[in-house]
């Protein structure tokens, strides 16, 4: 069992995670600033676009993702904010594979 997901990005989506998370990380205070900038450091970390990951960090990086494609579609940046949407999908896509192999298993009742 894995204890953390593998993402690899390429070069420009690494380029636009450590963009978002930056700017999501200014607006953040306390303790949920602490927490989200492990995810931010992990990644800030990585030169090859390949690091790991658990939930709730890919969870930040998401939100990241969806804030900033959010900035751009106000700011009348419609093809940007398309482009940060679909990276943001596809990191929640990578999050909920990750939590069906690794989260808690729940029985079924007859």
């Amino acid at each position: 069992m894995r204890t953390a997901a593998q993402i690899k990005l390429l070069p420009a989506e690494l380029g636009m995670v450590k963009t978002a998370m930056k700017a999501y990380s200014r607006n953040l205070i306390g303790s949920k600033k602490r927490l989200f900038d492990i995810a931010l450091n992990r990644v800030l970390a990585s030169d090859n676009g390949t690091f790991l990951m658990d939930g709730m960090e890919l969870e930040y990086v998401r939100r990241a993702l969806c804030k900033y494609a959010w900035f751009h579609y106000a700011n009348h940046n419609r093809d940007t904010a398309g482009i940060y949407f679909e990276l943001a999908y596809w990191v929640k896509e990578k999050k909920a594979e990750f939590q069906a192999e690794n989260g808690p298993k729940i029985k079924q009742l007859a």
